[in-house]
């Protein structure tokens, strides 16, 4: 049967989650294999707090506290159970995001894309899905991201046209003012999934979804044609050949065999 429709996942899939070391005063620490979402908050937070240091003690303050209380729950999270990307978020919204502006959030996320495009995303999934969608593939994004950090990305690396539709998590803004950075689609891909393939009316047997860790599991079993990701890591691909009998491409090539078949 041919792929009539691609849905890949972005963070770890399209774009690479390379961890990075944060230094401060009492020496580094290590965020290995951080979502890059995660990433972004905390990098955002330092931006708005260095950026008020000098008009607003009290807000530099306040923000340089949540950096810190997201890098404590970062730390916490190796030792137990806690839904880490959720409690980012919680802190994010409570002591930073609430009254930014709409252009500062914005410029600001634009900033952070410039490294994303040049460097962190993975052409070989990129090339083979605009050669499927150039071949009339339904093509689109589904993520836990930042659905204007993923766009911002894709117009700056050439790559936006090659997507329909991206659904990802989404700011609400109040005015020229932030009211929250939303998180709706963590741990709720399927369900978003199942929205998408009965607003654009996709066969699921018809459709690839490409994805990268446990959050995509859910989707692999809604499709015909369950695919990991590259830079997924090599248990989590053993584990969804059996399980979903996920294809898993060694290469470009592989996985233009496989998508573009037909």
């Amino acid at each position: 049967m041919t792929i009539k429709n691609i849905i890949s996942d972005w963070d770890g899939t399209i774009i690479k989650n390379p961890g990075k070391i944060i230094k401060f005063e009492i020496g580094p620490y290590y965020f290995e294999n951080m979502d890059r979402e995660i990433e972004h908050l905390i990098d955002f937070t330092l931006d708005v707090s260095i950026f008020t240091m000098l008009f607003n003690p009290y807000k530099f303050f306040k923000f340089l506290s949540a950096k810190w209380d997201m890098i404590d729950a970062y730390l916490k999270s190796k030792k137990r159970d806690i839904d880490l990307v959720a409690e980012i978020y919680r802190i994010f919204n409570k002591k930073v995001a609430k009254g930014l502006t709409k252009d500062g959030v914005i410029n600001t996320i634009d900033t952070l894309t410039k490294f994303d495009a040049r460097d962190y995303l993975d052409k070989r999934i990129l090339n083979v899905i605009d050669k499927a969608h150039k071949n009339g593939a339904n093509t689109g994004i589904l993520s836990e991201a930042n659905e204007i950090r993923i766009s911002k990305t894709l117009v700056k690396s050439g790559y936006r046209d090659v997507f329909d539709f991206i659904v990802a998590n989404k700011i609400k803004f109040k005015g020229e003012s932030v009211e929250e950075f939303c998180l709706d689609i963590h741990r709720n891909k399927d369900k978003y999934l199942k929205q998408i393939m009965d607003e654009y009316k996709l066969n699921p047997e018809e459709t690839a979804y490409i994805g990268d860790n446990e959050n995509d599991e859910p989707c692999f079993e809604m499709v015909g044609y369950p695919v990991v990701a590259f830079m997924a890591g090599e248990d989590f691909k053993e584990k969804c050949s059996k399980k979903y009998g996920a294809f898993i491409p060694e290469g470009g090539k592989d996985l233009h065999d496989f998508l573009c078949r037909g």
